[in-house]
């Protein structure tokens, strides 16, 4: 069956409830960290758009677990693609992976920061704020900055400026190519041997 947003008609579960406000029961269920009614409401909608309540679940985990537990958000992801692997080309998926990324999310730490920071920002580009490109973006990597004569040189210096610090690599780099290392570089900032202090 179609997902329900390629309905025209407003879109229903299987008990007539808008699939929209089946989903908002389900999100505010799991954000009470009530299990079973948050997967009622999945399974419900599930039955009618499979990949709707998956992208919702998505977007539960990052908007309502958020920070608190980053790996139960990421193990959600993980589920979602592994039910996805399962259903192409089948023609029914069991919600078995539904149902665990509903158990994660029902049981982990709640944390809005994440979505509340998001909000308020798009918020301010809404209202107009405007901020500037800041001069170090504009650097080797971009048109502008080439034609300012932006350097690579000057690239590694903003990373170690950034509190980046040079590894052994870098230094095989500017071995390689010694016009891109900063000549400015503190002795202390540059990579030592385990255990040996610059001078």
């Amino acid at each position: 069956m179609a997902d329900a947003k390629e309905s025209k008609e407003p879109a229903r579960d299987e008990h007539d409830h808008l699939i929209a406000e089946s989903v908002s029961a389900y999100q505010k269920y799991l954000r009470r960290s009530d299990f079973e009614n948050a997967l009622y409401f999945a399974l419900l909608v599930f039955r009618r758009a499979p990949s709707y309540i998956w992208r919702r679940t998505l977007i539960c985990a990052a908007e309502d677990i958020g920070l608190a537990d980053v790996e139960a958000v990421m193990r959600v992801g993980q589920l979602y693609a592994m039910w996805k692997g399962a259903s192409e080309g089948s023609w029914s998926t069991s919600p078995h992976h539904l149902t665990l990324a509903v158990w994660i999310l029902a049981k982990a730490r709640k944390d809005t920061t994440i979505e509340d920071a998001q909000t308020e920002m798009l918020e301010s580009i809404k209202a107009g704020e405007v901020r500037s490109v800041p001069p170090f973006a504009l650097d080797a990597h971009t048109r502008s900055g080439r034609a300012a004569g932006s350097s690579w040189a000057a690239w590694y210096r903003d990373r170690i400026e950034a509190g980046i610090p040079p590894n052994e690599y870098t230094e095989r780099i500017w071995q390689r190519r010694p016009e891109w290392r900063p000549i400015e570089l503190r002795d202390d900032l540059l990579p030592h041997e385990p255990g040996e202090r610059p001078s």
